[in-house]
């Protein structure tokens, strides 16, 4: 089977970016295949999306699974300690960070299925989707501010102090 046979994942998380694909690319074409793909018993890709986009029409061997045992791919080619074998460990863990770029919508469509709190914190989660955490320092996106310029370092004190005693949110500032 070829790579290209596979269905891509249409509500895969990765948007992923140019740069990580072209990275993936020149990497399966120098270093050929470093990991395993996931793919459904369908055919379906769960992991592995770029990866398989960038193999075009590599053969990609299925190896049958029920998910009780880790299948590890191993390269007769490589020795930990040759150039290329390290130059393959870092473009797959480059081109992962680089390719990296949610897609808060689909994300965001699973929030009541999917248990989002276990990958993402808090704090992330609401900055995924434009809502500050309940603790957050950060004002709500309605909130407006005021900017007062060319005070003094007495006079700024002393208004900090007058607005902090009338219960509003101030941050002193130098510019």
């Amino acid at each position: 089977m070829k790579a290209n046979e596979l269905k891509q994942d249409t509500k895969n998380f990765n948007k992923g970016t140019a740069r990580g694909r072209n990275m993936v690319a020149d990497s399966l074409r120098e270093y050929g295949a470093g990991r395993s793909v996931l793919v459904d018993k369908n055919g379906n890709i769960l992991a592995g999306n770029k990866t398989l986009q960038a193999a075009g029409d590599m053969e990609v061997e299925i190896i049958p699974s029920d998910g009780t045992k880790i299948i590890a791919v191993q390269r007769t080619d490589l020795d930990i300690n040759d150039p290329k074998a390290r130059a393959l460990a870092l473009a797959d863990n480059r081109a992962s960070e680089v390719g990296l770029d949610w897609d808060v919508p689909a994300l965001e469509s699973f929030k009541g299925e999917l248990p989002l709190e276990k990958f993402f914190d808090e704090k992330e989660l609401a900055k995924m989707f434009g809502e500050p955490p309940a603790d957050s320092e950060e004002l709500p996106p309605e909130s407006y501010g005021l900017l007062i310029e060319n005070l003094s370092e007495q006079q700024q004190l002393e208004l900090l102090e007058r607005f902090t005693k009338e219960g509003l949110t101030c941050k002193a500032m130098i510019f």
